[in-house]
């Protein structure tokens, strides 16, 4: 395998756990706002938001300071160790940043899933100002 793709690898289990924290806080989150609980549904944004760039700056750190240690897990062959590390600190910077972006793509996901009915609405020359109500 390529330095990349096993490099790759740790990215993963980064993006993994990364999505499994945003899909437990959307399932959470839609039983709070079912009920009106608007302010239990900003705690659980903020406590998510929260772990998960304890959990990125844990990832960011590791592949920073620890990339040989990192892709020694997966090989044994020096030059794709090597090149995997460089790797890794390379995108290290840019892992940071996940967090936030995955919890506000989960909250912007309601006016994502207009799109389409907005779509069908436009090519019906129908422009409802609200597209949750049926308009007549």
């Amino acid at each position: 395998m390529s330095a990349v793709s096993l490099a790759g690898q740790v990215t993963f289990i980064h993006s993994l756990l990364l999505e499994a924290m945003t899909i437990g806080l959307s399932l959470i989150a839609v039983q709070y706002w079912g009920k009106g609980d608007i302010l239990a549904v900003e705690r659980i944004f903020a406590f998510v938001t929260k772990v998960t760039t304890v959990i990125s700056l844990i990832f960011t750190l590791s592949a920073l300071l620890l990339s040989g240690m990192l892709m020694r897990i997966f090989t044994n062959d020096l030059v794709l160790i090597w090149r995997g590390s460089l790797y890794l600190r390379v995108i290290a910077a840019f892992v940071l940043k996940l967090p936030v972006l995955a919890v506000y793509f989960i909250i912007s996901l309601d006016e994502i899933v207009k799109i389409p009915v907005m779509y069908l609405n436009y090519k019906k020359y129908r422009w409802g100002k609200d597209l949750t109500v049926k308009s007549e």
